[in-house]
């Protein structure tokens, strides 16, 4: 009896753990705070990202390569985000409207 039911709860057990991964989502995910420029970066669910600091704003299309995140606005690569232990460094931009900051997620 036990031989025929733990391949059944071996099953059932790693179909919940596919389907609990799945519904977690990216880890990049959410609203991030810039701790030097206090900028605002916000990641969605159906990759667009959006970037504020001030007057100065990106937004475009993510996604991931790797370990690294690059961000596009109009099909072109404009930064990347990286995970520093559980910060996001994020580089975005070029020459005088650039960011380069650790942001840190809100609970």
């Amino acid at each position: 009896m036990i031989k025929k039911i733990l391949p059944v709860f071996a099953l059932f057990v790693l179909l919940v753990g596919v389907t609990a991964a799945g519904c977690m989502g990216d880890k990049v995910v959410g609203t991030w705070d810039g701790q030097k420029t206090k900028a605002i970066a916000t990641f969605s669910d159906d990759k667009t990202y959006t970037i504020s600091a001030g007057l100065v704003e990106f937004s475009g299309t993510w996604s991931k390569d790797g370990s690294e995140y690059i961000l596009y606005s109009n099909d072109t690569k404009i930064g990347t985000a990286i995970f520093v232990n559980k910060d996001l460094r994020i580089t975005i931009g070029s020459g005088i409207l650039s960011i380069t900051d650790d942001f840190v997620k809100r609970s």
